[in-house]
């Protein structure tokens, strides 16, 4: 891919969104427009009709407009369609969660995020890719993360944020957590035991902000695997208000190791990744690829 952000926009949204959303769209289609950019929006209502969209991409940047699950969408059906180490994709963050926007420190206001468009550059951002193919852009929860995110879903609309917070007490105070083995780069860090937690960091938070992979970094060639195997009644407590606090990294029966290769099995555990709630699975193995998509962002201030 060459270092040419393209000056057409395709922005990519979502057929379903809501009123809000199209205005959002519409207030950064104006900032875009002002800028001498030439803009055409899209609604797609599902995974094939969106992947054949961008199967025909030509010389367009492909913007995202929507959360984690609207920008995983787009770059996964490029995945899908083998143009994504050709289409570069930009960012106009509308979610309820937007962990990928918060952890690149871009902007959560429409015209605000238009101009980190317009100022940024391209960044080659690294991919979780599982055994079926299913990438992972910013994080792959496992355990109380998923079942967490399982409560909150049915509460989203009506909280908001705070719908995270919510569904991750409820889950903590009832889950007692799964059996598993854990590898990371061939080595074996957790041997069957029992297991509440497993967060796949590629980006730093999950859930509207919560910092559970600290360390991670999408554009640093390596994922950050932080396991909790907190399951006793106060252990749990503990977790999940450090978890909150940013602070459950330093825990005594918390792990958090770097590595490229991951692999969980065991118990037949909920996970999702990136928002997305898949079913139950017993293993799940995860190959970090470096660079293998290209995000325009403006730079974090450890960028520039």
């Amino acid at each position: 891919m060459t270092n040419d952000i393209p000056t057409r926009l395709l922005v990519v949204s979502n057929a379903d969104a809501g009123t809000n959303d199209e205005a959002a769209v519409d207030a950064a289609r104006a900032v875009w427009e002002a800028a001498g950019r030439e803009v055409r929006v899209v609604a797609t209502a599902g995974p094939d009709e969106l992947a054949d969209l961008l199967r025909d991409v030509d010389d367009e940047l492909v913007v995202a407009a929507g959360g984690d699950g609207s920008l995983h969408a787009v770059v996964q059906a490029l995945a899908d369609v083998e143009r994504l180490d050709r289409v570069p994709v930009g960012l106009l963050p509308l979610g309820t969660g937007n962990d990928m926007a918060r952890g690149l420190g871009l902007s959560l206001e429409p015209e605000d995020a238009a101009n980190d468009l317009l100022v940024g550059s391209l960044h080659g951002m690294d991919l979780l890719v599982d055994q079926d193919g299913r990438i992972g852009m910013n994080a792959v929860n496992i355990g109380i993360g998923a079942a967490a995110s399982q409560r909150a879903t049915s509460l989203k609309k009506g909280m908001g944020p705070a719908a995270y917070p919510v569904g991750a007490v409820a889950a903590g105070a009832t889950e007692p957590g799964w059996t598993l083995t854990i590898t990371v780069d061939d080595e074996v860090v957790v041997d069957a035991q029992p297991v509440l937690h497993v967060v796949i960091g590629n980006g730093p938070s999950v859930g509207g902000g919560t910092a559970a992979a600290p360390g991670a970094d999408p554009e640093d060639h390596r994922a950050e695997v932080v396991v909790s195997l907190a399951t006793s009644a106060m252990a749990r407590i503990g977790y999940a208000t450090d978890l909150r606090r940013g602070e459950h990294v330093d825990r005594d029966d918390v792990l958090a190791v770097g590595g490229r290769e991951i692999v969980v099995e065991g118990d037949e555990h909920p996970w999702n990744v990136d928002g997305e709630l898949p079913p139950e699975r017993t293993r799940s193995h995860w190959v970090l690829h470096s660079a293998a998509w290209h995000l325009v962002h403006p730079g974090r201030p450890s960028d520039v």
